[in-house]
């Protein structure tokens, strides 16, 4: 019907390198009658770059979306599993969707949801097709986090498990005359390897 609807995921982005003519049509489409547009952007960018500029803040009307809880994102991993399934003839365990949700929140937190824990997902796909298996399982979304989240989220290997058991034994030959504490500072730290501590909270608090 001669109308026509643009949208431009991460505008900050295009804004960043944009020339003063290029702005300047950037303003001739969000003023047009017959073009719709739609421009994406983080909180912080918005008023890092676009309220800054009074004019171009004025055309856009801005709507804030929140980002997907647990469930809504457990919800879309699942339906995007199954397409994966489909296209790269592997299958998503369930407890690799899970430790997608987790252990993304956990560590990417302002990585906006559920963008950040489908990207996850799909690294975790490559790396299971790469190393030969058929079976996408949480140890792979644990080795793609350990890159991406900066912080070793991998399933304790056997030597690891030694250390673990042996952790209160080996502190309590530095740390004398303190057993109450050292156990505490040890289990803290077994659980948070173990990741069956709180989510919500710190690994502890001494």
């Amino acid at each position: 019907r001669g109308r026509f609807l643009l949208v431009i995921r991460d505008f900050p982005l295009l804004l960043k390198g944009a020339t003063p003519s290029v702005i300047a049509s950037l303003r001739k489409f969000l003023e047009a009658k017959t073009i719709s547009v739609i421009v994406t952007a983080s909180p912080e960018e918005y008023h890092a770059l676009i309220k800054k500029d009074a004019l171009l803040d004025s055309l856009l009307e801005k709507i804030t979306l929140e980002d997907a809880n647990e469930e809504e994102t457990t919800a879309v991993l699942m339906a995007h599993a199954f397409s994966v399934d489909r296209r790269k003839r592997v299958t998503v365990t369930y407890k690799a969707i899970q430790s997608v949700v987790h252990l993304s929140r956990q560590y990417m937190p302002r990585g906006g949801y559920p963008g950040t824990a489908v990207n996850v997902l799909d690294e975790g796909v490559r790396l299971a097709r790469e190393s030969g298996s058929r079976l996408v399982q949480a140890q792979h979304v644990r080795e793609v986090m350990s890159v991406v989240g900066k912080v070793d989220v991998r399933a304790a290997s056997g030597t690891e498990r030694d250390k673990l058991r042996n952790l209160e034994a080996a502190m309590e030959k530095r740390v004398i005359g303190q057993r109450a504490a050292v156990s505490a500072v040890a289990n803290a730290l077994k659980r948070a390897k173990l990741d069956i501590r709180e989510r919500t909270r710190p690994i502890g608090t001494f």
